[in-house]
């Protein structure tokens, strides 16, 4: 609450008769809560506590009994929880005021276990007495041994504690099912009660109810607290490895085979050129045989014969050599060619008719 409403206030209460109550005195629950009618009541109580103590009381009483409903917006409410601190105190010195000291030092207490970290209660404001309660109560709490509380969380989470802000651990990425987001371990003190509140850190997991609890000192030797927010994620499938599958049926497909062209021995008229010539030299061979020891004059007459006389047949055909060696070269190269001709085309033919055919098979797994 602003100076300028606390100066309304005042103001207020100066305009109203001695002895008659304020409307709001009456109001120790408030009807609605809300956090703005919440703060505006507490701010209320702060300004009437010293001169309508028994008032501010109940109003003050009232308001921190609802603000812890409003534990999000408080703990990130640097304002508010300042205003807070002071309403402990304030609430301190009605009790002194109506001489209840063990009141007093409650009150105290309670704003010393929720006091931000490293922020202490403004009692040296509020009077001597305040003072020396408030120092009293801050020797005892340092005396008093601690507890340590756990809190793990299945998602990432915050943390609250007396609508303080609790730093907790977050797992940058969690490496199995069983490793927790966020975790945290702190100390309370072994006196008082304590409020927890969790809720999930991030929009996705909005949908999961907040972790309210309240809980007291422990006996000496019981395991620290240990509270757990939200359910446990669900392991990861693992994915289902391919099923194999049997061999398809078998089904032969024909497949053409493209076969070069048989290499022939020699070219087609190469090899009957040469039967063709191994011919003409067995003609020539046998002409020459024949003519051999024939009269070679051209003066003679055909009929004429050696015997007839150097006169009649002067000189006579020796050709019988040459004619056995052309019939010979001639029947050689005829065999030649007509074994080389034979040959190809008996390996055609033979190609031609035993042609493959190539048999496929097709698999599948």
């Amino acid at each position: 609450m602003n100076p300028i409403t606390h100066s309304i206030f005042a103001l207020i209460l100066l305009l109203l008769p001695p002895g008659e109550e304020t409307p709001a005195a009456d109001e120790a629950v408030l009807d609605e809560p809300s956090y703005e009618r919440a703060l505006e009541q507490l701010g209320y109580g702060v300004t009437i506590g010293d001169d309508q103590p028994k008032a501010a009381i109940s109003i003050l009483e009232g308001a921190l009994a609802v603000l812890p409903q409003f534990t999000p917006q408080l703990a990130n409410d640097s304002e508010a929880l300042a205003l807070r601190a002071e309403a402990y105190v304030s609430l301190a010195r009605a009790y002194l005021t109506v001489r209840d000291e063990g009141k007093a030092g409650a009150a105290l207490a309670e704003g010393i276990r929720s006091a931000p970290e490293g922020q202490d209660l403004p009692a040296t404001v509020y009077g001597p007495r305040v003072e020396k309660l408030w120092k009293q109560k801050i020797k005892e709490v340092e005396s008093l041994p601690r507890q340590d509380v756990e809190v793990h969380c299945w998602v990432k989470c915050k943390i609250y504690l007396n609508e303080r802000i609790v730093a907790g651990v977050d797992a940058s990425e969690p490496s199995s099912a069983d490793e927790f987001a966020t975790q945290a371990r702190f100390e309370v003190m072994s006196e008082g009660r304590y409020r927890l509140w969790v809720e999930a850190a991030d929009a996705s997991n909005a949908s999961t109810a907040p972790l309210l609890a309240e809980f007291g000192p422990r006996e000496a030797g019981e395991p620290p607290l240990d509270f757990i927010f939200g359910t446990k994620p669900e392991p990861t499938p693992e994915p289902e490895q391919a099923k194999l599958e049997g061999p398809a049926p078998i089904r032969p497909v024909p497949v053409e085979v493209r076969r070069d062209r048989p290499k022939r021995l020699l070219p087609r008229p190469v090899e009957v050129s040469a039967i063709v010539a191994g011919v003409g030299l067995i003609v020539s061979g046998a002409v020459l045989f024949a003519i051999d020891g024939e009269c070679a004059s051209g003066k003679a007459s055909k009929d004429a014969v050696p015997a007839d006389g150097v006169d009649v047949c002067p000189s006579l055909w020796t050709t019988k050599v040459a004619g056995l060696a052309l019939l010979g070269s001639g029947f050689g190269l005829a065999a030649a060619g007509s074994v080389l001709i034979g040959i190809d085309e008996v390996g055609i033919t033979k190609d031609k008719k035993t042609a493959r055919v190539t048999v496929g098979w097709r698999f599948r797994f």
